[in-house]
């Protein structure tokens, strides 16, 4: 499960757990609709933050996906691109930095 596919698609995300772990999306599909209104790459109205979020929330980006990128310079991908270029690859990230 990746946190991008969540955000891209999060009815289809949360069906697909229900999936899993052998529920059936239909018997609660009222509060996976009502969820998924709430999963957002962007905040709105509807976004609901975890009271235990809140203290490390900043906006300090546009975003959820990729606001890496708008918080990192070019200096800093740089530098840390050894540390974690490996992993990310192996968990079909792309740094196209």
């Amino acid at each position: 499960m990746r946190f991008e596919d969540m955000i891209a698609d999060p009815l289809g995300f949360a069906t697909g757990v229900c999936d899993i772990v052998g529920l059936r999306p239909e018997d609660c599909m009222e509060d996976l609709q009502s969820w998924a209104l709430r999963v957002q790459d962007k905040n709105n109205e509807q976004f609901l933050e975890a009271k235990t979020s809140r203290p490390y929330s900043t906006n300090d980006h546009r975003v959820k996906v990729g606001r890496w990128k708008e918080n990192l310079t070019s200096e800093e991908v740089d530098m840390i691109r050894p540390m974690v270029e490996e992993v990310a690859i192996t968990l079909g990230y792309e740094l196209d930095v």
